[in-house]
């Protein structure tokens, strides 16, 4: 039996699923230009190498490469090459292969940065949603300056609720957390508030150092991630668990805000 559509009832969820869907459609969209590159260019040209086979020993202090092309039909060339020159052109283009493939970590490290986004987008666009509809929800013992009361005294409620956004734009996840709870009294569990504080690590990693990690972080993070020299990599697994776990969060949150201001 099918899982019923979930029912939204905000904008920022809408908004959400949009971003959501324009992520996970990229997952597989994104990698197709390396696949092409790889099948059509370098795996048809790596397999003409495929019977070649290294040299025990040293190479020859008078050894010199042996290359002799011969023109073919149209613009074709023939290549002979001794053993040696064979192998070292083969492990050449086994290399870059390689550095080709580990395109796709990178892709999705992108896609990873704009996962996290979207949730911080919906958080948001929930709380400015609320804060229009419900004005009361601004209630708190924050001071205004008589200053900025009266720059604003035309739209005191447009500053109001801008102070907040800003605010919630500059917080770290914990303190995103304890705002929900503190402002709904919407408790995310210890369990996912540790799931996404993965997430939002690998986030500023990669936003901030292209996913290189620091000597000292990386003895932490190889616990949750695959690490290649200082560079965490992100496969697409990972990627499509995270994707989950957040649409999993936002759901929670939009269900706990309908059942408290839309039933």
């Amino acid at each position: 039996m099918a899982r019923p559509k979930f029912q939204s009832k905000t904008k920022a969820y809408a908004q959400f699923s949009n971003l959501l869907w324009r992520t996970k459609s990229l997952v597989d969209l994104g990698t197709v230009g390396i696949d092409r590159e790889l099948q059509e260019k370098i795996d048809p040209l790596l397999a003409k190498f495929a019977e070649v086979k290294g040299i025990r020993g040293r190479k020859p202090k008078k050894y010199e490469p042996t290359v002799k092309s011969t023109k073919g039909e149209g613009e074709k060339i023939s290549m002979e090459l001794d053993p040696r020159s064979a192998h070292l052109v083969k492990r050449a283009l086994e290399s870059h292969r390689k550095r080709h493939d580990d395109l796709r970590y990178l892709h999705y490290a992108s896609l990873a940065v704009s996962l996290w986004a979207s949730f911080e987008t919906y958080n948001v666009t929930l709380f400015e949603q609320l804060y229009r509809e419900r004005p009361e929800l601004l209630k708190s013992s924050e001071q205004v300056q008589v200053k900025d009361a009266v720059e604003h005294r035309d739209s005191i409620l447009d500053f109001l609720i801008e102070r907040q956004l800003e605010a919630i734009g500059h917080l770290k996840l914990k303190d995103v957390i304890e705002y929900y709870k503190k402002r709904l009294g919407i408790e995310i569990s210890a369990t996912r508030a540790a799931k996404l504080e993965k997430y939002y690590f690998l986030r500023n990693v990669v936003a901030h150092k292209t996913g290189l990690v620091r000597p000292i972080q990386k003895l932490k993070a190889q616990q949750d991630f695959h690490i290649v020299g200082d560079e965490i990599q992100v496969s697409k697994t990972f990627l499509l668990r995270m994707a989950n776990v957040i649409e999993a969060t936002v759901r929670f949150i939009e269900a706990k805000v309908i059942a408290q201001f839309y039933k």
